[in-house]
């Protein structure tokens, strides 16, 4: 662990083996979810055959505890680090029809994140654009959130990242780029005003 800025820094490590440690104290689902979350690390510092060690476990009592089924992702992208491929689709099935059963961008997003991670791109680029639809649809019960101070919308990265792998896979601009481009260009009037507000807000405190 290292400081940095008055803040404390860790590494996937730290944070997976803290998080088994909480885990130990814990019970029922608060534990699983708290083994989720360490394996989640372990994949992400690709520590797999660790973080499948943990995963086995969580995934064995998803059906007493399905709020657990936001693991599946990080699950998939361990397996097919490790080449059980089969187990992998299966896993990335489950994983769609939770983000499906939850009309979820967030969901989606995640699930195309490793899987583009895991070098999935058909289907990577197929939950990039659910979750599209979802934002742009109006239909979203768990939106996918910004991850930048800079970003206005989730609808600027998932049509980048969309964009990306669509070029990758030889495939051209379509119906769902310009929706998204037109969702942006009618967001940028609404940003600038609050841009505005900010700064006028910011002088007349001084």
């Amino acid at each position: 662990m290292t400081r940095r800025s008055g803040t404390f820094s860790y590494t996937q490590a730290e944070m997976a083996l803290e998080l088994e440690e909480a885990a130990a104290a814990s019970h029922g689902e608060e534990r699983l979810d708290l083994l989720a979350h360490a394996a989640k690390h372990w994949a992400e510092d690709d520590e797999h055959a660790r973080a499948l060690t943990l995963f086995t476990e969580v995934i064995e009592s998803r059906r007493e505890y399905p709020e657990l089924d936001w693991a599946l992702p990080a699950y998939a992208y361990s397996l097919f680090a490790v080449g059980r491929t089969e187990e992998a689709w299966a896993a990335v099935d489950a994983a769609e029809a939770h983000a499906r059963a939850r009309h979820s961008s967030a969901a989606h997003q995640r699930l195309a994140d490793y899987l583009d991670s895991a070098g999935q791109l058909e289907r990577a680029e197929r939950n990039y654009t659910a979750a599209l639809d979802l934002l742009l649809d109006g239909g979203d019960r768990e939106p996918a959130v910004t991850r930048h101070p800079r970003e206005t919308s989730p609808v600027a990265r998932i049509r980048t990242d969309r964009r990306r792998l669509r070029e990758q896979l030889g495939l051209p601009r379509d119906e769902h780029d310009l929706a998204a481009e037109r969702e942006l260009a009618a967001e940028q009037p609404a940003s600038r005003r609050t841009l505005r507000d900010r700064l006028r807000g910011m002088r007349s405190t001084t």
